[in-house]
């Protein structure tokens, strides 16, 4: 038999390893193949302290087992189970030749570490949690256990199975075990482990401790008005009712406003307490970051349930980048000493449950890393679908400040290259037509008859072209009056008048506008 067992650093391991009843008097034997020299551990050895790292233990009934304590990187390997014999079945005499069955070949994976996230969810709302197990568990049966108490079964694959209100489905194509649970109360908040059955026994993978808040957190972006209402006993009517940030009556509580204070001490903060409803209300308008946090409401020493104020703020980041290239975002901070994370979601509350791809407490995650001094973000290998939204947030103290980013991943190429290659294009096209117009006049014969009339001069040129076709072509060209004036204006017309004539003539003007242009008009009279 050939099994793969996965473990992680730290963890403590246990073999079964079956043999024939037949075997039960025979020394059992456990050995590490590796480059090393093998390593033996047999039965004989079986009364070793509990304090060895490998524990071999043989109750003679029809299984031995092998412990290791305290796993490490290097306990990676495979490993065999056997029995000793002599030539037959029999157990080995001191001077008979030592056989070694092997029953059982375990190969061991070593992970660095179980991983552990914290998820926050709600009373009287869903939560939705992803385990995802190595390849080589794809196809095995998963489990999901609460605490210590009794494993949740995964018996079908590829459809959700009903537990109650878990519901669970195991997607063996992408080795994801996902788990949703609905209507929340505060008895669901523990730590659930998401395992998987393999031959000799459970493993677990990843560990979800899973927080339940009172309510949904109320998020404000700077400058909006937030609202909060807080209920009380009737038995209360005539007693002065708190609004606090942090629990009141604690040291690092800060008393916001009370029902006997005129709101006139801070315009931005009003009260109501309406004693026929037994509501004391608080609005607060024009906020910013610095108002977010949980705050309670109090009266004498009874409390409410903590009301959490998150701000988005104002400026929003926009980014734009090409498919395959890197991301650098600059995110804006606040406070100085505040934990720092970058991820995504539609709404922050769901990007902190379910969407950190990167934080403080673990700068580098595959292809999102961040500089914690300067709050910057960078992406690297970006793909069409990294397009979205995404947050910068800080915590400190429960308290929670976003800056919304919008992500653009185009496939195009960048404008700068788009026009760098257009005036490419451009000058080629310029460049032929040059070469054209060069390579026609090489083909020009020129001779010319001067003539004098007054104080102007008019220049007659009679152009000849020999070619193929005997075409003939002919100008006249007019200069300025004043030769010092230089060339400001040009036009060329070209008329054909006969099958072999061609006539063109170029006359040049000085205008009173300044400005050097030409225009040409070309029209042909048919035969």
């Amino acid at each position: 038999m050939s099994v793969i067992r996965s473990a992680y650093i730290g963890q403590t391991i246990t073999f079964n390893c079956k043999y024939d009843h037949k075997f039960k008097t025979h020394t059992k034997v456990f050995y590490r193949v590796n480059v090393d020299p093998v390593h033996v551990l047999n039965s004989s050895q079986s009364s070793q302290s509990s304090e060895e790292k490998f524990i071999l233990t043989d109750r003679q009934k029809d299984h031995f087992t092998v412990t290791i304590r305290d796993i490490s990187a290097e306990d990676g390997g495979v490993y065999l189970c056997g029995v000793e014999r002599d030539g037959s079945d029999k157990p080995p005499s001191e001077t008979s030749i030592t056989h070694i069955t092997f029953i059982k070949e375990i190969e061991l994976n070593v992970y660095s570490q179980i991983t552990s996230v914290q998820v926050q969810a709600y009373i009287s709302k869903s939560v939705f949690i992803t385990c995802k197990f190595p390849q080589e568990f794809k196809e095995n049966k998963k489990f999901i256990q609460k605490d210590s108490s009794q494993k949740i079964p995964v018996d079908e694959q590829k459809r959700w199975i009903r537990h109650d209100k878990v519901h669970i489905y195991d997607d063996t194509s992408k080795g994801l075990l996902k788990v949703f649970i609905s209507d929340l109360t505060a008895a669901d908040e523990a730590t659930y482990r998401c395992g998987v059955n393999t031959a000799a026994d459970d493993d677990p993978f990843l560990e979800v401790k899973l927080k339940i808040n009172p309510v949904p957190p109320v998020i404000r972006r700077e400058g909006d008005s937030a609202e909060i209402r807080c209920p009380y006993d009737g038995n209360h009517t005539k007693e002065i009712k708190l609004l606090c940030k942090g629990k009141c009556f604690t040291q690092d509580a800060r008393n916001i406003i009370q029902s006997d204070e005129d709101h006139v001490k801070n315009p931005k903060i009003s009260v109501k307490d309406d004693t026929e409803l037994n509501l004391f209300t608080v609005n607060m308008t024009d906020l910013r970051a610095k108002d977010a946090g949980k705050y309670w409401c109090a009266v004498k020493d009874v409390f409410n349930l903590p009301f959490e104020l998150m701000i988005i703020m104002k400026d929003a980041v926009t980014h734009e980048a090409s498919v395959g290239g890197s991301a650098s975002i600059s995110c804006k901070h606040i406070r100085n000493h505040s934990q720092r994370f970058f991820c995504r979601g539609d709404q922050p509350n769901i990007c902190i449950r379910d969407g950190v791809s990167v934080s403080s407490n673990n700068s580098p995650n595959g292809r999102f890393s961040l500089t914690e001094e300067t709050f910057t973000v960078k992406i690297s290998d970006l793909r069409a679908e990294d397009s979205g939204k995404y947050w910068c947030g800080e915590e400190s103290s429960g308290s929670f400040i976003f800056t919304e980013v919008q992500l653009h991943v185009t496939r195009g190429f960048p404008v700068t290259v788009a026009v760098s290659v257009g005036l490419g294009l451009l000058a080629v096209c310029l460049a032929l037509v040059l070469f054209k117009i060069k390579h026609s006049s090489k083909h020009d014969v020129i001779s010319s008859d001067r003539r004098e009339t007054g104080d102007h001069e008019t220049a007659q040129e009679e152009i000849q072209v020999s070619d193929p076709e005997s075409t003939h072509l002919y100008s006249t060209v007019q200069s300025p009056t004043t030769p010092s004036d230089g060339l400001l204006y040009s036009a060329v017309s070209f008329q054909k008048r006969e099958e072999s004539l061609s006539d063109a003539t170029v006359r040049f003007r000085k205008e009173e506008i300044h400005c050097d242009y030409a225009s040409v008009n070309h029209s042909i009279t048919p035969k």
